[in-house]
């Protein structure tokens, strides 16, 4: 039994690092933005940096018993909560939402860092209760509030993936589908408050649906990941030719990481990349198995990635609307980078449950 979990750490590990570096690769080959000078290797570096901290903080979190990871659950979730609404209060504005804390040369993203406390919250109370419907209820609730700080920053991409978050929990937990019927009426409501206080949001939702975007405005954006895209073909034009992610191409090392990476590698390489991420969902699926009582985590935590995996290259590939996501373990960003580590930690700690009650 020890055998198979070492081996299951092994192979979880040796995918990481593969996704990993090629988003180094990525980031070191996109050096185009209109506002910041990426010619030089210091976002490569940087990210290099996190990626080594993240890998710190999984095997820390890999570690540390469950058991105790559940009982300080409510603690960890109440304590995020009054930092998300703090950073609302004393965060910096970047892009446009005060999402981020600056410490010295560093920004931190709180929303990018508490995924990992979100899920195990929610996953104790419906672990805990007998009742799932009230279990949905009580977090139902506190979600409210905890997205509600999200949306305020504003940072819509991230707030939709708490709510599909939340979807999968409550749907792995056994709540009823006549209560999950609630969540796609929350859901429509948010969209109408995000159409209220933002008006480009209305006209970037009806022209994207519509099909009479303009070229020059709302759908430049999306000219530019077509673009990226089809120039990439079968297996690309490698690092030092991606001329459209460098020259056109937003925020090529982030938001559109999928469609720069597409462009430098082909069909190929991001299908190759998009296979990996399915393989690590495959493997914590088969190993939770294993470990029902803590299977509710450990699904929860890989859906999670995988659905904002497929989100963001929904958005590139023009399928849905555009609003900024950034690619787990790929896009630019150390707080999404150790974020994302954060959640594996997690996972990997509840997949222990085999080694420790299985020999």
């Amino acid at each position: 039994m020890k055998k198979t979990l070492f081996l299951f750490n092994a192979w979880v590990h040796a995918i990481l690092f593969i996704i990993s570096f090629s988003g180094i690769m990525l980031i070191y080959s996109s050096r185009y933005d209109r506002h910041l000078d990426l010619g030089s290797t210091d976002f490569a570096l940087k990210q290099f940096f996190f990626l080594i901290i993240g890998f710190l903080c999984m095997e820390y979190l890999r570690k540390v018993d469950f058991h105790k990871l559940l009982c300080h659950s409510k603690v960890l979730f109440f304590a995020a909560l009054v930092i998300l609404y703090g950073v609302l209060l004393f965060g910096v504005k970047i892009n446009g939402m005060r999402g981020w804390f600056y410490i010295g040369k560093f920004s931190l993203q709180p929303s990018e860092l508490f995924k990992c406390i979100y899920v195990l919250y929610i996953s104790a109370v419906y672990m805990k209760a007998e009742n799932k419907e009230r279990a949905f209820l009580q977090n139902g609730l506190l979600s409210i509030v905890w997205i509600g700080a999200i949306l305020l920053e504003p940072d819509y991409g991230t707030a939709v993936i708490y709510g599909i978050i939340f979807a999968i929990t409550s749907f792995l937990a056994g709540v009823k589908l006549s209560m999950l019927a609630l969540l796609p009426l929350c859901a429509v409501t948010s969209l109408f408050v995000f159409i209220g206080r933002k008006a480009y949001g209305f006209n970037r939702i009806y022209e994207f649906f519509s099909g009479n975007a303009d070229i020059s405005g709302t759908a430049w954006h999306w000219k530019q990941f077509q673009l990226a895209i089809a120039r990439g073909g079968w297996f690309g034009n490698k690092l030092d030719g991606t001329f459209w992610s460098n020259n056109y191409l937003p925020f090529a090392y982030n938001d559109s990481a999928y469609a720069a990476m597409h462009e430098a590698t082909g069909i190929v390489g991001a299908a190759i990349i998009l296979i990996l991420f399915f393989v690590l969902f495959i493997l914590f699926y088969r190993e939770s198995c294993c470990c029902k009582d803590n299977q509710l985590v450990i699904i929860s935590v890989i859906s999670a990635i995988l659905m904002q995996v497929l989100m963001h290259c929904s958005i590139n590939c023009v399928i849905i609307p555009t609003t900024g996501l950034t690619m787990p373990l790929i896009s630019y960003g150390g707080s999404s980078l150790v974020g994302t580590f954060l959640l594996l930690g997690l996972a990997l700690s509840f997949c222990k449950q085999m080694d420790s009650t299985g020999e």
